[in-house]
């Protein structure tokens, strides 16, 4: 409206910043789908907003996290380590994609590979509350807890006595 006023003709910068705001606006409905639990909706934004603006990292991320939404596979999780390394590629910094990218190294029980992405989260934003719950989550993860198991009981002086004996028979 100001290079109107001052009779300044942008059209093409124009066009631009209209393709920039509906991307986002479609990001935010993408945004708004995957807070109610549809994946493939906000999937479906989240694809349209690269189309509009295909420089903007954040929409690859968030078709990370949708991907992340839908039911786990080794596919899923693949796919959406490949859109969360292709945001951080263009903005190296991006918490989201960082944080979607630990998420499905977790899944895959690539430990360190989360750690790593976590840490990274925390030191761009050391009160990220996504962060925090996926910190906690890697340190309780699977192979730390102990279940109880089946364990034989030790043997005592009574059992080692008649195994002895069953030898000697």
């Amino acid at each position: 409206q100001y290079n109107r006023a001052i009779d300044v003709s942008t059209p093409g910068l124009e066009a631009r910043l209209v393709e920039i705001f509906e991307a986002r606006a479609l990001y935010a409905a993408g945004r708004e789908a995957l807070e109610a639990r549809d994946a493939k909706g906000a999937m479906s934004h989240f694809e349209a907003a690269f189309r509009q603006d295909p420089l903007e990292p954040e929409y690859l991320a968030g078709m990370a996290e949708a991907v992340l939404a839908m039911p786990p596979s080794d596919e899923t999780r693949e796919r959406a380590k490949e859109l969360a390394r292709q945001a951080l590629a263009v903005d190296g910094d991006l918490v989201c994609a960082h944080l979607a990218l630990a998420e499905a190294m977790r899944r895959g029980q690539e430990w360190d590979g989360a750690a790593e992405h976590v840490r990274r989260v925390l030191a761009l934003d050391p009160e990220n509350e996504e962060a925090l719950k996926l910190k906690d989550r890697l340190r309780k993860r699977p192979a730390d807890i102990r279940t109880g198991g089946f364990q034989r009981k030790p043997d005592g002086f009574l059992d080692k006595v008649r195994e002895l004996l069953r030898r000697e028979l």
